[in-house]
């Protein structure tokens, strides 16, 4: 489905192969108990978008305003070093995806994001993350816990990047 006519469509049409529900709502009410209200507000601020494997699907320059979900597929953030490309995470199905470090600053990155096979994703805007925090406090929780998570998995990254660059060092 194309995406600006799904984003036209109510919520329930949108997201009917999902139970009527946006799988960012099955997925937050998963981690942390929330409110039918800020369900609903996922359900009419989210919508569907769909990538080819290998295309990109946020550029350099990118303002990181918008978070994916991942449903199906397998996406990868990257930078370039010159002309070589270096992968800097890869995250599946039920995981969220974006150039986090200018995530809501309105700056440009130097990250990118592709999809390394189809991807089906839920695009979360900046405005409805910020305003499922300020007007749903139990959303906090969610964000707690998802940004823990996320954390956790980037230090577990550099943890092993730091091994692999000792072992080189110490074997040279």
């Amino acid at each position: 489905m194309n995406t600006v006519k799904s984003i036209l469509l109510e919520p329930a049409k949108r997201w009917a192969q999902y139970g009527g529900h946006s799988p960012v709502s099955l997925f937050f009410s998963q981690v942390a108990p929330i409110s039918e209200d800020a369900l609903k507000l996922i359900d009419e601020t989210t919508y569907p978008v769909t990538i080819a494997k290998g295309k990109m699907i946020l550029r350099q320059g990118s303002t990181g305003n918008v978070l994916y979900f991942i449903v199906k597929g397998v996406a990868r953030g990257l930078i370039m070093d010159e002309d070589k490309e270096i992968t800097t995470w890869i995250n599946e199905e039920n995981e969220i995806v974006g150039t986090i470090r200018n995530f809501g600053t309105g700056a440009s990155t130097d990250e990118m994001v592709q999809a390394l096979e189809h991807c089906e994703m839920v695009a979360i805007p900046y405005e409805t993350i910020q305003k499922l925090y300020t007007e749903f406090p139990e959303t906090n929780a969610v964000g707690r816990i998802v940004l823990e998570e996320s954390y956790r998995e980037a230090e577990e990254r550099a943890y092993i990047a730091r091994i692999h660059s000792a072992e080189k060092n110490t074997n040279a």
